[in-house]
């Protein structure tokens, strides 16, 4: 049997800073596009919080850092909730 667990993070615990460059410079031309998301996390089982926070500067297209850095942030939290050892499905429980 297999069991689908959605891993979502919700909105109001989510930030998201986008760069953006001063005035001046030789970097006048650049365009800041890193993204810096930051999420409290809060343990279902124990109720223990933590703040996740995920930088993301690999292209230079914003929406592209975000949707990595989005995917980052899932990733962290379904290995979370596969660490945990009241997460996993099929251990423990009777038939």
């Amino acid at each position: 049997m297999t069991v689908l667990k959605l891993i979502f993070c919700l909105p109001t615990s989510l930030g998201i800073h986008s760069g953006s460059g001063g005035a001046g410079g030789q970097n006048v031309n650049k365009v800041e596009s890193g993204v810096r998301l930051r999420y409290q996390y809060k343990d279902p089982y124990t109720g223990e919080e933590e703040e996740i926070l995920i930088e993301n500067t690999e292209t230079r297209d914003q929406p592209k850092n975000r949707e990595n850095a989005m995917r980052q942030l899932r990733s962290i939290l379904y290995d979370k909730e596969l660490q945990h050892p009241y997460g996993r499905t099929g251990e423990g429980g009777s038939r």
